[in-house]
């Protein structure tokens, strides 16, 4: 990436985390912009563009970010996939104790735990494939470990919105998916 590049990195990063701290707040009082007032709708745009914006930014960066950029950019996207699908397989396998029953009452803390788990490897595996070195590993478990963590926030606060609004399903483009955002709220 050129220089004019690099001082978008550290940008994008405080963005994108500090609409994170807000959605855990959110989460925590899932009351909150829940009316169909002109507070509430703004409220949701304001979410939905801080979660959109700053990760269609850093996607691009890590795309231009280095010869291997996208395959790196595969690792990120493949890493999030990995904990959604894991989630919900270990979750229907081993589920028993709910993560946010009154946001998402299918959700559990195991198949959190599972997501965690198969985001990681796939961080691994991919990762390797894009290059990775035994003395970075440490580092992208980490990174691998709190995109996890960050993607299981999203689908809460799609399913949160989705309750907000009445619907089961954000769209039936997808059928038997949820809509179309379970796709990419993580």
């Amino acid at each position: 990436a050129d220089a004019g590049n690099g001082a978008l990195y550290p940008l994008a990063a405080l963005i994108g985390i500090a609409g994170w701290v807000l959605a855990l707040g959110w989460l925590r009082f899932p009351a909150a912009g829940s009316g169909n007032s002109g507070l509430g709708r703004s409220l949701k745009l304001l979410a939905g563009s801080w979660a959109v914006i700053p990760a269609w930014a850093a996607l691009v960066l890590l795309h231009m970010g280095s010869d291997n950029g996208p395959l790196w950019l595969l690792t990120a996207l493949t890493t999030v996939w990995a904990a959604d699908s894991g989630a919900y397989f270990a979750g229907r396998a081993l589920g028993k104790h709910k993560l946010a029953p009154t946001i998402s009452p299918n959700k559990t803390w195991e198949g959190m735990i599972g997501g965690l788990l198969a985001g990681m490897l796939a961080a691994v595996g991919f990762g390797l494939l894009a290059g990775l070195t035994m003395a970075n590993l440490p580092g992208l478990l980490i990174v691998a470990l709190i995109s996890a963590a960050a993607s299981v926030e999203g689908d809460l606060i799609e399913s949160l919105l989705k309750r907000q609004a009445g619907a089961k399903d954000s769209g039936s483009l997808i059928p038997g998916h949820g809509g179309v955002l379970d796709r990419i709220d993580g």
